[in-house]
């Protein structure tokens, strides 16, 4: 079985403690994700495949955004393709601002992330 590899960590002064507690659980689903995208009718599709992830607060995500999109505000997520190979990119993830979205007890922080 392929082994993707899924580097994630947390930079931000907020939601650190709920972001390193769901890295594992995000890491897990990226993974999965990324031995569905692994498809056989592709080419090298046993190959490994690599994303990383970066998990944060909205002061962090706020200048990528402002930088690559052009909108000095904070967002959800930003996803910087590599297309290199098994290096698929980079995906940046405020938690802050996943935390807003989260209502009630039907939908996790986890889920949302």
């Amino acid at each position: 079985m392929t082994e993707h590899v899924v580097d994630w960590r947390f930079e931000g002064a907020r939601f650190g403690g709920e972001a390193e507690a769901a890295g594992p659980g995000l890491e897990r689903t990226a993974r999965a994700l990324l031995t569905l995208l692994a498809h056989p009718d592709a080419e090298n599709w046993d190959a490994p495949r690599e994303l990383s992830l970066l998990l944060c607060d909205d002061g962090l995500i706020q200048p990528l955004n402002a930088r690559w999109r052009g909108s000095d505000t904070p967002t959800d997520v930003l996803s910087f393709p590599l297309e290199e190979g098994a290096q698929l990119g980079d995906v940046v993830i405020s938690v802050e601002t996943a935390a807003q979205r989260v209502k009630g007890a039907d939908w996790l922080l986890e889920d949302e992330l």
